[in-house]
């Protein structure tokens, strides 16, 4: 069970049967500050990685998702009342998004490569 700094966890419900599902942490107002700035400093982080770094982390994380399907498909089922069929689809999606995003990182690092390359001429 996860707890919060105040200790009161949110309970999450299966929206088909109601049965408990787990439990989240409460963000108190006061933490809203914090995670607001560091969220902003993740963006900056990410706005500034290179392409070849941001594809090879997409592709990671595809990787992830892709060997962990399973787990995510019945998380997706029980938090979402999704099918298991519905459930798979929508990990299948992520997979494939997370791998289109990496090739088309690798594709603007390509064009960079070759406008780099122009520039020289």
């Amino acid at each position: 069970m996860h707890h919060n700094r105040l200790g009161a966890p949110i309970s999450v419900y299966s929206p088909y049967d109601g049965a408990l599902v787990g439990s989240v942490d409460a963000t108190h107002a006061s933490e809203i500050g914090e995670l607001l700035a560091l969220a902003r400093r993740g963006a900056e982080l990410s706005h500034n990685l290179p392409r070849h770094r941001r594809a090879s982390i997409l592709e990671c994380a595809a990787q992830i998702v892709e060997r962990r399907r399973d787990a995510f498909a019945e998380t997706i089922v029980c938090e979402a009342g999704k099918t298991i069929v519905q459930a798979r689809k929508e990990v299948l999606r992520c997979v494939n998004t997370l791998k289109l995003s990496a090739e088309e990182a690798k594709a603007q690092c390509r064009r960079d490569r070759a406008l780099r390359c122009l520039c020289w001429i």
